[in-house]
Order: C-alpha cells, then sequence, then structure tokens
C-alpha cells in the first residue's frame, strides 16, 4: 500500500504523519508530535557527567524520534515549516504567452520580494483570469532564503529523513480541507494557522488564488494580543475585498498547534457577524480529540501531496539545488557503488558472451582464408616483409602497365566506332593501322596517377577509296571527311591533328577512283 509521510517542524515541536489510500479514501496510518529538546536518555547522561552521545542538533533529533514513532525511518518526506520565514505576494500581470512565462514572472517578482531572488528560492502559482474586462495572469509568488531552507533540510536529513521537497503551509493546509470541507469557487475562504510560539500566518484565498498571506508575532500580554490580532485581521480582510470586489469571507479555517480554542471563540466573538470561524481538522476513525487533529492537519496535507493528491490553491515545490546533490554522502556512495558493479558486470558480460566469441571466430576466417594460400604457395608465407613488399610493389606496376594497355584498346574501339559512323557511304576504308612510340621513361613510379608520360604518341592511319564518277565531287567528300573527323570529339580523344596526306586517281576495274591517306596524331 502507498505511503505519504509529512513532517512539519515548529519552533518548539516536530509533527509528523503518515497517511496511505484506500479505494481512493486517505486514512491516517500513524503520528507523533516530538519537542524540539534533548531526549531523557541524553539529559540523563549529561546529569551524570557523560559525555551526549549525538552530534545532531535538537530538530533532527526529534525528526528522528518523530519517524520511529510513525515506524517510517528513512523515509522520503514532503516537509513544511514556520510560515514566518516565508514571503509570498500577489500580483497581476498582462497575458503573455505561455513559453514566456519561465523568464517574464520571476523578473517581474523581483519587484514583490523584499529580497534579492538569486539569494532565495521561489515557485508561482499562475492563473489566467479577466480582470476588468481584460485577460491577465494573476500570479502568487511563494518564496524563502536558500539559506533558511537549506538549514531546515539539514534537520531533516540528520534525522534520517531523505527530504523530497519543501511546500508552504497554506498549500497543505487547503489540501488536507478538501477531504473534510466543500469549498465553493468563487467566494473567499481564510486559512489561519497558529504556532506554538505565538506566531500567526494568515491567509486569504478565492478561486484558487493566494490573494493575501501575512505573518505577524503575538506577545505574552492576551490584550495586546487580541488588538493585534484583531488589526491584522481586519486588514487583511479590507485588503482582499478591495482585490477581488467581494465584501463577505465564507469561512475562515483555524489550524496548527496554538492555542486554537480560545482564539475561535475569540475571532467569532468580534468577526461573527461578517464569517463564521471553525477549527480545522482532519477526520479518521481514531479516538483523536479535534484539538489534536488540528495540529496533525498539515502534515496530513503534506503526507497527501506524496501521494500525488493536488492542492487547490496550487502546486508549490521548494528545495536549494545544491541539496539535491549533496544530500545523505552514505546514500551517494551506496549508488556509486552499485554503479560500479553494474558496469563490471556489463562488462563481464560482453567480454565472455560477445568478444570471445568473436575473437574464435576471426581466427577461424583467418585459418579459413590463409589456408589455401599457404598451402598453394608455401614459399611466399615464408619469406621477410620486406621482401614481400618488394614483390608486391614490381606486381603493382605491371598490374599497372596492364591497366595503361587496356585503356588503349579500350578508347580505340570508341574511335573505330566513331570512324564507322562518321564515314560517308561513298567511301571506302581499305586499310587501318595504328602504332604507339615506346615509352619516354622506363622509370615509371607505382603511385604515379598520370597516364601522359608512361605512353608516347599515337598515330592512325586511313587509306581508302572514293567513288562518285567526278574526281571534283569525290576530293570535295574527302576533304569534308577530314573535316567532320577533325570536330569529332571522340574520334580526337589523345589526337591534335587529322591530315589528308595524299590524293591520287586510280583505277580499279575500270573504274576511275580517288585513293587517298588520312593521318592523325
Amino acid at each position: 500500500m502507498k505511503r505519504g509521510v509529512g513532517i512539519y517542524l515548529g519552533n518548539k515541536e516536530v509533527v509528523a504523519a503518515s497517511v496511505s489510500l484506500s479505494k481512493g479514501i486517505p486514512k491516517l496510518e500513524h503520528f507523533a508530535i516530538e519537542p524540539i529538546e534533548a531526549s531523557q536518555s541524553a539529559a540523563a547522561g549529561t546529569k551524570k557527567g557523560k559525555p551526549q552521545a549525538s552530534t545532531k542538533s535538537l530538530e533532527a533529533q526529534a525528526v528522528e524520534r518523530a519517524l520511529r514513532k510513525i515506524e517510517t525511518p528513512r523515509a522520503n518526506v514532503i516537509a513544511a515549516f514556520n510560515p514566518f520565514h516565508f514571503v509570498t505576494r500577489y500580483f497581476e500581470m498582462p497575458f503573455i504567452p505561455h513559453n514566456e512565462w519561465k523568464k517574464a514572472v520571476p523578473y517581474e517578482a523581483r519587484r514583490y520580494i523584499p529580497f534579492k531572488l538569486s539569494e532565495s528560492v521561489c515557485d508561482v502559482h499562475i492563473v489566467e483570469r479577466q480582470i476588468a474586462g481584460q485577460k491577465k495572469l494573476a500570479v502568487t509568488v511563494s518564496a524563502v532564503k536558500t539559506e533558511m531552507l537549506r538549514t531546515y533540510a539539514n534537520h531533516l536529513m540528520e534525522g534520517s529523513a531523505a527530504v523530497h521537497l519543501f511546500e508552504p503551509v497554506f498549500s497543505a493546509y487547503a489540501r488536507a480541507l478538501t477531504f473534510t470541507n466543500e469549498v465553493e469557487e468563487e467566494k473567499v475562504y481564510g486559512f489561519i494557522f497558529i504556532d506554538t510560539h505565538e506566531s500567526v500566518n494568515i491567509s486569504l484565498a478565492c478561486s484558487g488564488i493566494i490573494y493575501l498571506s501575512r505573518d505577524f508575532l503575538l506577545s505574552e500580554e492576551r490584550r495586546a494580543n487580541e488588538t493585534r490580532f484583531y488589526e491584522e485581521l481586519k486588514a487583511s480582510f479590507d485588503f482582499v475585498f478591495e482585490k477581488t470586489g467581494e465584501n463577505r469571507i465564507e469561512k475562515v479555517f483555524l489550524a496548527g498547534t496554538g492555542d486554537l480554542t480560545f482564539w475561535n471563540d475569540f475571532l467569532t466573538a468580534v468577526f461573527g457577524k461578517q464569517t463564521r470561524f471553525e477549527c480545522a481538522f482532519f477526520p479518521t476513525k481514531q479516538d483523536i480529540s479535534r484539538n489534536l487533529l488540528s495540529t496533525l492537519l498539515v502534515p496530513v496535507g503534506l503526507a497527501l501531496r506524496g501521494l500525488d493528491r493536488p492542492s487547490p490553491l496550487g502546486i508549490f515545490s521548494l528545495f536549494p539545488p545544491i541539496e539535491r546533490g549533496q544530500a545523505r554522502p552514505e546514500k551517494l556512495k551506496k549508488i556509486l557503488q552499485l554503479e560500479f558493479l553494474v558496469i563490471a558486470v556489463v562488462f563481464a558480460v560482453a567480454y565472455f558472451l560477445i568478444l570471445q566469441p568473436y575473437a574464435m571466430y576471426l581466427r577461424k576466417e583467418v585459418a579459413t582464408r590463409l589456408g589455401p594460400a599457404s598451402t598453394l604457395v608455401p614459399d611466399l608465407t615464408n619469406r621477410p616483409l620486406d621482401e614481400l613488399k618488394t614483390i608486391r610493389e614490381q606486381l603493382q606496376k605491371e598490374v599497372r602497365q596492364i591497366g595503361i594497355l587496356s585503356d588503349d584498346l579500350s578508347k580505340m574501339d570508341e574511335k573505330l566506332k566513331a570512324l564507322a559512323r562518321l564515314t560517308p557511304d561513298s567511301i571506302w576504308i581499305s586499310e587501318i593501322g595504328y602504332r604507339q612510340r615506346e615509352f619516354q621513361t622506363q622509370s615509371v613510379s607505382i603511385e604515379d596517377e598520370s597516364d601522359a608520360d608512361q605512353r608516347g604518341a599515337q598515330i592512325l592511319s586511313l587509306v581508302g577509296i572514293c567513288y562518285l564518277g567526278n574526281a571534283e565531287q569525290e576530293v570535295e567528300t574527302i576533304n569534308n571527311f577530314v573535316k567532320t573527323l577533325t570536330e569529332s570529339s571522340i574520334f580526337m580523344g589523345g589526337f591534335q591533328t587529322v591530315t589528308l596526306d595524299e590524293v591520287r586517281r586510280d583505277t580499279y576495274e575500270r573504274r576511275d577512283l580517288t585513293r587517298f591517306r588520312i593521318t592523325s596524331k
């Protein structure tokens, strides 16, 4: 069964609660309230002159005792602490696209937070609303100094708690109330939290937006406290009436570890005609007094956050970023050890199941491929590497020369095909001669890619006859044939000139014709 754990760190006590869900209904499993003071065993040891065994802070010791009592040591907790250390402000912004919120909203929030944002951790809750006929963003920002947040995180971690995050008291407060009270959407509700140290937080909300969250301290004089409480609450009511346009607070809830009964009676007597006051509590079948259930309300709301239950006043997540990397060094050490073990196992599996079989396969392939060659030419396998390189270079040179000859034959084939296409019907080629001079140089580098220095000049001779029955036409046809050959890029490949070396009249089978010789160089 999934279980959530919530812890509230007050000024004088630590309140912890564990909650489970059964068919979607939350159930209070265990709770504990531990004073922030030295344990009885530690105090007894100090009286006897023995050094105190624990070096943990009193807050950490109280957290550790509370987690043991609710049977969740080293639990992953959602936590909150005295709202007096938080600053929560409401402001409005012109409507901007959602993708610009991340930069624009924190920039605007700087005007409302009394300390530098670089020295604090903050989160925002944004609602798009129609305000005065215009679409605007209603923004609630809650911030706390980083050092204060880190101090409370250290208390929890020293007390063996794995801190998930912190959230403001009012968010957990409202989350717990969603299971016990119907909160209407468009009406104003108040949430008063009183700590044992007599610090008071007043939060007023409407339509899921916190319009005001203010804190003040009470003194030891009851009469002065009553006056202060009245003035603070009256000013808060007036501020929210102005912001929302409402003229009535539907209901005000009281919770916390302070004297809730007295203040509920006092506020009812003073503001009873304007609104209703009620001590909020979380229902349970256990035999627990209402005052105690009111004390447990915030830890229960925090535990419900761990069960992924939303808050009607928005989701706020506060945690100093550096703490996530430094929390619980022993846990980090275990994680590193586990990662090293996983890497070692993966390497061993890869080595024995992949690399070794593949190496054996390669050996077999080498033996298969080299076996016949070493049998056919055993002399080569016994020669030194330098000698084999020399043999390879000589073979490459011979192969290159053969390649040159093959290229020449291929080009000659293309020339003859072009000659056949270009020869007129009145011309017959009787002889074709081709020769190539010897290589200009005998010392040719194997790596030399140029063929120009490796072959001499090419000479192609054509001997033929032309018969048209007219000597002048025959000479003209022969001249045109020479011109056509000169203009053919295929035939002229490798040649520079085509010349008509000889033209003469001759007789063949009692017919007069013109015999010619053409030379291409």
